[in-house]
């Protein structure tokens, strides 16, 4: 809660309103012996977590539609899919079935509704984005909330156009997943690849070196490093293998 933490003391105005705020939070958990699992179940994850400060609930379900959007973006840069989880309680769904056909024309595809009770929670809708694994389980990997509690609970106000003080309802979103979670979607990606045949990869921009020049003959090598730096001064991460060694040592 780092974040409310210092937004807490900020004077805001209704202006200043829609704005977020962004960390990279650690996080961390008490997996017990066996629950751990590669990228997926950790002890500390890495959290890309953004709030994001509305005016009421109609402005945040605004706000929302385009997060919403934004998570599918990103899954589907990937060529993969979300089957979602969206917790809400009855009333909410009952006067915002119009709100939720909206985020199901991005979905494109049945969702799962579980309802919760009134007021037991912060949030009054909570989507849970999660993949099936390349051995069938779901996971779950991005998710956005809208909050409606802790705004209140930790004394954000801001201060609307008649001068009075209210609570902002918050949107919470990891668009991505934790760093954690996300890299586990890529790895799955790649073993599911492997499953149909095909050579697994990673994708290109994720890679820390992306273009390696292997020069086929010593003499090369003060054009393959001037190339090099072409490379990079164009935002391409590259390198050059300059050993003594012969090219098919150098590309195994």
């Amino acid at each position: 809660h780092q974040q409310f933490s210092s937004v807490k003391d900020w004077i805001i105005s209704y202006r200043n309103i829609p704005f977020g705020t962004f960390e990279i939070a650690d996080s961390y958990r008490l997996e017990k012996s066996g629950e751990l699992l590669l990228c997926f179940r950790v002890r500390k994850l890495h959290m890309p977590d953004l709030h994001i400060y509305c005016w009421d609930v109609k402005h945040a379900k605004e706000m929302g539609e385009l997060v919403h959007n934004r998570i599918y973006e990103e899954i589907r840069k990937l060529g993969r899919e979300y089957v979602s989880i969206y917790n809400m309680t009855r009333k909410f769904f009952e006067e915002n079935k119009g709100y939720i056909l909206k985020l199901l024309e991005v979905e494109q595809k049945p969702i799962l509704i579980n309802f919760v009770p009134e007021g037991k929670y912060y949030w009054i809708l909570n989507v849970e984005y999660t993949i099936i694994d390349e051995i069938g389980r779901p996971r779950e990997i991005a998710t956005f909330q809208i909050d409606v509690g802790n705004a209140r609970r930790f004394g954000i106000t801001y201060v609307d156009e008649d001068g009075a003080k209210k609570y902002p309802v918050i949107i919470h979103t990891a668009l991505i997943g934790s760093i954690e979670r996300y890299l586990f979607t890529l790895l799955d990606k790649a073993a599911l690849e492997e499953k149909k045949g095909n050579k697994p990869s990673l994708p290109l921009w994720i890679a820390p070196i992306q273009v390696r020049l292997i020069p086929t003959s010593q003499g090369y090598i003060d054009e393959a490093l001037e190339i090099c730096q072409r490379l990079n001064d164009s935002g391409i991460r590259a390198d050059l293998d300059d050993r003594g060694l012969s090219v098919s040592k150098k590309v195994r």
